[in-house]
């Protein structure tokens, strides 16, 4: 067996070239590069196909399912918060996405007015979209 520079560029690179032996991978032996089997037997010149790996599709199928039950339940949580603004209604506590926390005044279709500051009866005027939250049990009358 003679070794023989596979790349100039790379030369540490070599492969061991023979007639009648192929190199083993990783520890295995060594096997006949003639048209014979491990056990000697003549197989015709045909080599076996290699052993089929796992299918791609099975590796995705985790990865689908995932996404799938992702998008179930923000569809779920989405509903459900929109039957929550439906019902917002007068003397309700709510919080805005700013952080502002008042009581519902008047509600008009999509807009709703809150009242903020008792003292000084301050009312701001806002989409029924950015309510954040219904506060339960927040001193409202129902």
């Amino acid at each position: 067996m003679t070794a023989a520079p596979q790349n100039e560029s790379l030369p540490w690179l070599t492969t061991l070239a023979s007639d009648d032996e192929v190199p083993a991978l990783a520890g295995g032996s060594t096997a006949p590069a003639s048209g014979t089997t491990v056990d000697g037997a003549a197989d015709g010149g045909t080599a076996a196909p290699p052993p089929a790996g796992p299918d791609f599709f099975i590796l995705l199928l985790p990865i689908l399912c995932f996404f799938v039950f992702i998008t179930i339940m923000s569809s779920r949580r989405e509903k459900k918060r929109r039957r929550q603004l439906e019902k917002v209604s007068k003397h309700d506590r709510v919080r805005t996405r700013g952080g502002i926390i008042g009581s519902v005044v008047e509600t008009n279709g999509d807009q709703i007015v809150i009242k903020v500051d008792e003292g000084r009866d301050t009312r701001i005027t806002l989409d029924r979209q950015y309510i954040d939250a219904i506060l339960e049990g927040a001193g409202g009358d129902k």
